[in-house]
């Protein structure tokens, strides 16, 4: 599993977006930590793909 925090300031965008890629083409379980606040924004640039787990 790779683990990805996108929270603002935490990673430069650009490479999360390859490693998201990497990952995805590899077939590796991907877990990612969205702070609350920018859930909907991620929701609509993941396409609304995926499960959210809400902690």
């Amino acid at each position: 599993m790779l683990a990805l925090d996108v929270s603002p300031g935490r990673r430069r965008p650009a490479r999360a977006c390859e490693e998201f890629a990497d990952a995805i083409i590899a077939g590796v379980p991907l877990l990612t930590a969205v702070p609350e606040k920018y859930h909907a924004a991620w929701r609509t640039f993941t396409g609304d793909v995926g499960t959210t787990l809400l902690c």
